[in-house]
């Protein structure tokens, strides 16, 4: 009888993560990996049709504002003619995030316009729109057949812009993500373009488990299918225990070179 009582409940149980809507579980997955300060170090190894490659280092840090606001710079320390070259994010509540690319050679931010959020940043197969945090109003999310990667079994979630003025500001007709049910982690998109025809994946491998419930993954690939291109993405150093001071997102801080090790 016991046995059976145990039986019954691990069944409720399945069959209550089973039925959790996609945009809750996408919520959970966003709530369970922020954190407050983070400072990654990584090599990024951009591959052509022909094989040959490219590398590049660089560093991202990012906060989260205590209203759940994320800020982002990411940061170009090599090679040499591209050094100093900046990334600077900040998402704003109910609206796009505002993004900056910042030349050391011109001392100014240039904001990067909606309309060229789909081109690609750097030479990487990551668009500008890749860079920026997910905001689940922006999109409506819908549950596909659940699938297993290698040993893992993954909610499989259909993303959408929810209405017309979202569809503008995406270059993407929709996505779809595989999220790992035992700790909802993703570990791998798909991107369709607004034909939704499929033009690129991307992969996270190599995870780690960060503290509690956080995890993170040391290795990301993303093939693009339709530049026939590839970028490998290898974290070398993390750092989620030092404070960011608040300044480091701020324009002057920036200009004035500061931002440079």
């Amino acid at each position: 009888m016991k046995l059976n009582l145990i039986l019954l409940s691990l069944s409720l149980a399945s069959l209550a993560a089973a039925e959790l809507p996609a945009r809750e579980i996408i919520e959970q997955h966003i709530d369970r990996h922020t954190l407050p300060d983070e400072t990654t170090v990584m090599e990024i190894k951009l591959i052509d049709r022909k094989g040959a490659e490219n590398t590049q280092h660089l560093r991202r840090l990012r906060k989260t504002e205590a209203g759940g606001l994320i800020r982002s710079l990411v940061v170009y320390d090599a090679p040499a003619d591209i050094k100093g070259i900046a990334l600077l994010t900040r998402e704003n509540e109910g609206q796009s995030n505002d993004q900056w690319l910042y030349f050391p050679s011109r001392r100014r931010l240039q904001r990067i316009a909606q309309g060229r959020r789909s081109g690609y940043f750097m030479g990487t197969d990551f668009t500008y729109e890749d860079m920026d945090p997910e905001k689940p109003d922006q999109f409506s999310y819908a549950h596909l057949p659940e699938e297993r990667i290698g040993d893992h079994l993954c909610y499989v979630i259909e993303a959408r812009p929810a209405d017309k003025q979202a569809a503008r500001a995406s270059g993407y007709g929709k996505r779809e993500l595989w999220i790992r049910k035992d700790i909802l982690f993703c570990i791998q998109v798909k991107f369709y373009d607004r034909q939704e025809r499929l033009i690129k994946t991307r992969t996270h491998s190599d995870l780690v488990n960060l503290e509690g419930e956080v995890w993170r993954a040391n290795r990301s690939f993303v093939d693009n299918l339709d530049k026939s291109h590839q970028t490998e993405v290898r974290i070398t150093e993390r750092d989620v225990r030092t404070e960011i001071p608040d300044d480091t997102f701020r324009e002057r801080h920036i200009t004035t070179g500061r931002y440079m090790k």
